[in-house]
């Protein structure tokens, strides 16, 4: 059986190649170093989402490694994100995600749609005219934070912490093993957005206003899982602001990135016709937002001829899931007129992407009206991709902007 080091710079900068060998040579491999199964063939990826034998209770395998004399500051990360939605199995997860299904949801396409034109003018007038770009900082992190400010009732002054307590927080997700800085990252970024969740429910009750987390707050009525804890409350709170604004941020990102480097895609993008709902999908089939999710198995289970122990964590590699021929036709090209694909890149089952609507409104206009105003744009040199085995999205992309399109948005 080969090595793979899923750790390694060159890895998190083109994953695929490993990808496709662990795929046709060991779909189950076992990494020491994680501690944990990696699985990247679509069917066996799609089975452990949705099957009741894998458990989404894994946080603690996000501090794995972590020094002992940290140990305190572990436990304060680990109780707060076993409160999130992602990390929680039924029939808690069940009250949990109607409850929030009950305050967001469709009905808030016309605020999303008005706030991503918004987001995408302001972040396109800051760019200017020509010359060049920082792709990710002056477009794909601001167009979604300004969204999710709306959406969510978040003062526009806060905005700029969210985005350190996002990166701090995810710092400790995605480290694989989990050393002093990663641990102190992920427990500061945890406090402070924690405090800052509890005050602003206190607010929203005292003087509610018309956005989601008013909603959440205000008392049940009947529907949509009755009443939860105030606990729980800030857990779901906290989970929608970080995942929904990395993930998105992400996707805009590679979605750029891909557009750029195809010029069959450049020529779609840029052209007359508006992009079909669709082709999000197939940006997050092709290089998406999410690398793995991870998952607990809860009996003694095989995996494409690999028993794996009860209690064992594994990898599920969506981003090779979502590249395997198994499952799509010519599933390295970027095709954005693809019959809408089966993709698993919004999570299957229960714990599917319950913004996946927001994300498609959002991404689709921001890359669309991007390459509209610059068709010419090019990749600079400098593009730095995060070090992160959960999440796949780029921390730099210097864009050069070539001439800028006269009318477009």
């Amino acid at each position: 059986m080969a090595e793979y080091d899923l750790l390694d710079a060159a890895f998190y900068n083109d994953p695929y190649p490993t990808l496709a060998e662990m795929r046709r040579n060991d779909p189950c491999w076992f990494d020491h170093r994680l501690g944990a199964y990696v699985v990247t063939r679509y069917g066996d990826v799609s089975w452990i989402l949705q099957d009741d034998d894998f458990s989404a209770q894994r946080v603690g395998q996000f501090t794995r490694g972590a020094p002992e004399h940290l140990r305190a500051k572990v436990n304060v990360y680990v109780d707060s994100l076993e409160r999130w939605l992602l990390f929680i199995d039924p029939p808690h997860h069940t009250r949990l995600r109607a409850r929030l299904q009950s305050a967001f949801g469709p009905a808030l396409l016309p605020v999303i749609t008005v706030a991503t034109k918004e987001a995408v003018r302001n972040a396109l007038g800051q760019i200017g005219r020509g010359g060049s770009a920082e792709a990710i900082a002056q477009f794909a992190y601001p167009v979604p934070t300004h969204v999710l400010a709306k959406v969510f009732g978040i003062s526009d002054d806060n905005i700029e912490r969210f985005k350190r307590w996002t990166i701090e927080i995810f710092t400790l997700i995605g480290a694989g093993v989990a050393d002093e800085q990663a641990v102190e990252a992920g427990y500061r970024g945890v406090v402070e957005l924690r405090d800052y969740v509890v005050a602003l429910l206190d607010q929203k009750r005292r003087a509610p206003t018309n956005d989601m987390l008013s909603a959440l707050a205000a008392p049940a009525d009947g529907e949509g899982g009755g009443e939860i804890s105030d606990e729980d409350l800030v857990g779901l709170f906290m989970s929608m602001i970080v995942a929904g604004h990395e993930t998105t941020t992400n996707l805009i990102g590679n979605a750029l990135r891909a557009v750029m480097l195809d010029p069959t895609a450049r020529h779609r993008v840029t052209g007359p016709a508006e992009l079909p709902e669709a082709a999000v999908d197939e940006f997050v089939r092709y290089d998406g937002p999410v690398a793995s999710m991870l998952r607990r198995a809860k009996r003694d289970v095989v995996i494409a001829g690999t028993i794996v122990p009860e209690g064992s964590f594994l990898f599920s590699m969506l981003i090779s899931a979502n590249r395997d021929p198994r499952q799509f036709q010519a599933p390295e090209a970027l095709d954005l007129d693809r019959p809408l694909p089966a993709h698993v890149g919004f999570g299957v089952g229960m714990h599917r992407c319950v913004g996946a609507f927001m994300a498609r409104v959002v991404v689709r206009e921001a890359v669309q009206a991007f390459m509209r105003r610059f068709p010419e744009a090019t990749i600079a040199k400098g593009c730095v991709w995060q070090r992160n085995t959960s999440f796949r999205g780029l921390a730099a992309m210097p864009v050069d902007l070539g001439p800028q399109r006269i009318g477009a948005l």
